[in-house]
C-alpha cells in the first residue's frame, strides 16, 4: 500500500494517452511533431522528419537532457554534484531546450539505431496538452487514473507534498544528499508519477491487453517493436512503443533522484 515515486514507468501512461488520441482521431502517430511543435523541432537540424511514433519508441535521435554529461543541461548538472538545482522548476519548453544544446544522435528514424530519449517524452506531454487542452497531468488523470480506478496513483507537478507519505529520499553513497525536495517537473511526463505496487498492478493489466483502447489494432501498433535490428536488443530484450519486454515479462523501468 505504500507509494512511490515511479519515475519513467509514468511514460506507459503518456503513451497510452497517446494512442488513446489516436484512436479518436484527434492525431495520428504518423504525424510530423513538426505540426504540434515547430519551434521545439526547429531547435535542431534535420529534425524535421521526426514522427510521433519515434518519440513513443525511441527512434527520433533526440538527445536526452536528463541521462547526459553535457553541463547546459539537468542531467549534466547533476553529474557534477551540483544538488542547488534539485528543488528548481522547470517548464517543458525549458527541458527541451536544454536538449538542443546537443546535436541529434543520428538521423530521425535510421535503420536499426534506437537512443532512450526523456526529451522525446516531454514532448509527447506538449503534445497531449495541445490537443486536449487540458494539462498533461488532468488528461493523463481523467483517462488513465480516474478510467482505471487507480486510488493511490497521483502525477506531482512540483515538490510531492508532505501528505503523499513518500520515504525521505538520498542520492548514493555516502547519503549526503537529501533529494525529497526534488521537483518533479523535472522529469514531467517522462517521470513524475506515484504510485503503488497494486496499482501498478491494476494498469500494467489494462494497458498491455488493450483494456484502454477500443481497436485491437492500437494495442497491435503498442506492442510492434520499435527499432529491429539495434544493437542492445535481442530476443529476451526489445523497446515497443513506450514499454518493453524483458526477459518475460513487460513492463518498463523507472528510477527518480533516491
Amino acid at each position: 500500500e505504500m507509494r512511490f515515486p515511479i519515475g519513467s514507468n509514468t511514460k506507459m501512461m503518456t503513451a497510452a494517452v497517446i494512442f488513446q488520441l489516436h484512436e479518436e482521431g484527434l492525431l495520428s502517430t504518423s504525424d510530423l511533431v513538426s505540426q504540434y511543435l515547430p519551434e521545439e523541432i526547429a531547435l535542431w537540424d534535420g529534425a524535421e522528419t521526426i514522427t510521433i511514433d519515434m518519440l513513443l519508441g525511441h527512434t527520433s535521435g533526440l538527445p536526452d537532457y536528463l541521462n547526459s554529461q553535457d553541463p547546459a543541461t539537468l542531467g549534466g548538472r547533476m553529474s557534477a554534484g551540483d544538488w542547488d538545482t534539485l528543488g528548481q522548476a522547470y517548464t517543458p519548453q525549458e527541458l527541451v531546450a536544454q536538449a538542443a544544446s546537443q546535436s541529434l544522435l543520428f538521423a530521425p528514424g535510421t535503420e536499426a539505431q534506437w537512443a532512450y530519449s526523456n526529451t522525446g517524452y516531454i514532448m509527447l506531454g506538449q503534445i497531449i496538452e495541445q490537443v486536449t487542452g487540458k494539462t498533461y497531468i488532468e488528461a493523463v488523470t481523467e483517462r488513465v487514473i480516474e478510467r482505471l480506478g487507480m486510488q493511490n496513483t497521483v502525477l506531482v507537478a512540483a515538490v510531492p507534498p508532505a501528505e503523499l507519505g513518500l520515504t525521505t529520499q538520498y542520492i548514493a553513497s555516502p547519503f549526503t544528499v537529501n533529494s525529497s525536495s526534488w521537483n518533479f517537473s523535472q522529469a514531467w511526463s517522462a517521470g513524475n508519477a506515484v504510485s503503488t505496487p497494486e496499482d501498478m498492478a491494476i494498469f500494467l493489466r489494462a494497458y498491455y491487453t488493450g483494456a484502454l483502447y477500443q481497436n485491437p489494432e492500437t494495442l497491435a501498433a503498442m506492442m510492434t517493436p520499435a527499432a529491429v535490428g539495434v544493437s542492445t536488443e535481442s530476443a529476451d530484450f526489445y523497446y515497443l512503443h513506450g514499454g518493453y519486454y524483458k526477459g518475460g515479462f513487460l513492463g518498463h523501468g523507472g528510477q527518480t533522484l533516491g
